[in-house]
């Protein structure tokens, strides 16, 4: 009989609620702060869904400002400019309204005002400090299902320098309160809702995969992204199809919280190893590359951990006796389904992928995959990925 032993950690108290984000001054008064900083990007302006915080801020006559250019897969520069911002002009707060790009910015401007030096020199894996101070506290209000970065300690920063992008995680940096409200999705676009979704689904398979959770044998991991699972996988579809089914939007957040949840404490695996480095050096969407991947990669790792895709493929499709292969296919269906760019569309080379095969070899998702990877397999899944030869 195994022991169970395990951590488990989430720092962030939750709101979860239709129209959950009209409580931000409920939340900014409880915390006694009255000049926050708003941090967004110029899409969600441009829908308005930034005025939905904005005007409740205008609503109750807040000291703030808006900072909206943070782009996807954000910058050390952009983090930097953000933590000077906060300094020269002493906003007690920051709120994020937006996807993960924008949230993984919050965190590390956040932490990166009260610290010294550059967001590079506190890279996980190759970083050589540690945050020994916390920033103003940051209230999280996620615009997509897929990130689950409004509950988690970590941010994904892109190195200018090198390509990289670093993972960079702290208690420190565990957003203080997270408001999901799953209306400001309706109106996501159908590209979004796939992309991010897909994001959503891959780190709830990572996590119920990862070789954290099968030698720890947490059964609360193991519920959490079980859950996810569930709820992503019979929803997201919906989602794509129908933006304004505002049920199947509901359960994508839901499904993508508890996803969060579940990665923090488990780990993730190759799919995202391999998606960081495209994300660097390419600029790929994020949820794009995890969704070309993540097939190929649970190919890979299905006869590590049979049991538990297996678990996986009867959650997909309960009612018969489905086998550990069949949610391989499972998910290429579903991907081919809601229409997700192929990795063929990006001017990518064999050169171009030998070298990112290198760097995944590195990146800290790496390390939780159920089975070991070398940097010629990793050559060899990028190029299955985008359907070139091996």
């Amino acid at each position: 009989m195994s022991t169970i032993q395990f951590q488990f950690f989430v720092g962030t108290s939750v709101v979860f609620q239709r129209d959950a984000s009209l409580t931000l001054h409920d939340q900014l008064q409880k915390l006694g702060k009255k000049r926050p900083l708003v941090l967004t990007d110029q899409g969600i302006m441009d829908a308005g869904i930034a005025n939905v915080v904005t005007n409740k801020l205008d609503e109750h006559t807040y000291d703030y400002e808006v900072m909206h250019d943070i782009p996807a897969n954000p910058p050390s520069k952009v983090v930097m400019k953000g933590a000077t911002l906060i300094q020269n002009q002493q906003f007690d707060s920051i709120v994020a309204v937006g996807g993960g790009s924008v949230m993984d910015a919050a965190k590390a401007i956040s932490i990166m005002s009260a610290n010294d030096g550059s967001i590079n020199d506190y890279d996980a894996i190759i970083g050589n400090r540690t945050f020994e101070k916390q920033g103003p506290p940051l209230i999280t209000i996620p615009t997509t299902s897929g990130t689950g970065s409004e509950v988690t300690q970590w941010a994904v920063i892109t190195n200018e320098e090198t390509g990289r992008k670093q993972a960079i995680g702290h208690p420190f940096m565990s957003p203080v309160i997270a408001l999901v409200d799953p209306v400001l999705t309706l109106k996501l676009p159908k590209v979004l809702t796939a992309a991010t979704g897909s994001d959503a689904l891959t780190h709830a398979i990572e996590a119920y995969t990862s070789k954290n959770t099968m030698n720890n044998n947490s059964p609360l991991i193991d519920h959490i992204a079980l859950e996810a699972i569930a709820m992503i996988s019979r929803s997201l579809e919906r989602a794509v199809t129908n933006g304004e089914d505002l049920e199947a939007r509901e359960e994508m957040m839901a499904g993508s919280l508890l996803a969060g949840i579940a990665f923090q404490n488990a780990g993730l695996g190759n799919t995202h190893a391999l998606a960081h480095p495209l994300g660097g050096k390419f600029n790929v969407p994020h949820g794009i590359a995890n969704a070309n991947l993540l097939p190929v990669v649970m190919a890979y790792n299905v006869d590590a951990c049979p049991d538990r895709f297996e678990t996986i493929a009867n959650i997909f499709e309960p009612g018969g006796r489905k086998k550990a292969s069949d949610a391989v296919v499972f998910v290429e269906q579903l991907i081919e389904r809601i229409g997700i760019p192929s990795l063929s569309e990006y001017e990518m080379t064999e050169s171009d992928y030998k070298q990112m095969a290198k760097d995944a070899t590195t990146d800290v998702s790496s390390f939780t995959n159920p089975k070991e990877t070398t940097e010629e397999t990793f050559f060899e899944l990028y190029l299955k990925a985008s359907k070139l030869t091996v």
